[in-house]
């Protein structure tokens, strides 16, 4: 009887430790899950980002001309409760999110675009070359297929990057575009001979294009997050 007894126990104290340790690891996971939400919804929709030796160059991000806040990476974030539905260009004020600094929201249309200004400047003591890359982090429903992203430089250079459309197709009242470099790249540039104090502008425009024949009811409660990454080019 002893032994049988010793051996049921035995039993009892394993499946009690399986239970425990799969409790332990569905709380770390719940624990993980919770973190990763908090750092998807506190990230941005549109994130700009200095490379480690850019930083150490005395590269300087701001939402400010004046530099009176300066930053090694800026987030912009569509406000909670908004849904990112769809619009098309005419209907964007560009002049109106170029003479606002940091996010900017137009309130005149119930739809939403993300527009954002931001500096960058040499801060450092050298010249420096600079490549940087917008690229496409997260899509949920497909909203990729139908984005624009707006690139304006210094409030002069203005240019329009979409998905290559399959079929081509014919807009009105949209200037021409740039397709994407591949799946996740929007974009690759330069910057050559940034002297220290040089002030670079960039704003940014994000929308769901309505011309688009991929703009679908689906699209409209999807999500893009981009970010734009300034790196000094390795021969410096």
């Amino acid at each position: 009887m002893r032994p049988s007894k010793a051996l049921t126990v035995k039993r009892v104290f394993f499946r009690r430790g399986a239970i425990t340790l799969g409790i332990l690891i569905t709380g770390i996971f719940s624990i993980i899950l919770a973190i990763l939400a908090w750092f998807g919804a506190n990230t941005g929709n549109f994130i700009v980002l200095l490379g480690k030796e850019g930083f150490q160059k005395g590269i300087i991000l701001s939402e400010q001309k004046d530099f009176s806040t300066e930053e090694p990476r800026l987030y912009a974030t569509i406000p909670e409760g908004v849904e990112f539905d769809n619009i098309t260009f005419t209907d964007i004020n560009i002049n109106d999110v170029k003479q606002t600094d940091g996010y900017f929201f137009d309130e005149e249309y119930s739809t939403l675009f993300l527009g954002y200004t931001y500096y960058l400047k040499n801060n450092g003591e050298s010249v420096v070359d600079i490549t940087y890359r917008i690229e496409i982090t997260e899509v949920y429903r497909n909203a990729d297929e139908a984005i624009r992203v707006m690139l304006i430089e210094d409030d002069e250079i203005e240019r329009i990057f979409q998905k290559a459309d399959d079929p081509p197709q014919v807009y009105i009242g949209i200037p021409e575009t740039i397709n994407f470099v591949d799946e996740k790249t929007v974009y690759v540039g330069t910057i050559t001979d940034f002297k220290p104090g040089d002030v670079k502008k960039f704003s940014v425009i994000i929308w769901l294009e309505g011309q688009d024949n991929d703009c679908i009811d689906d699209l409209q409660r999807g999500m893009v997050k981009i970010r734009m990454r300034f790196d000094i080019d390795e021969d410096e």
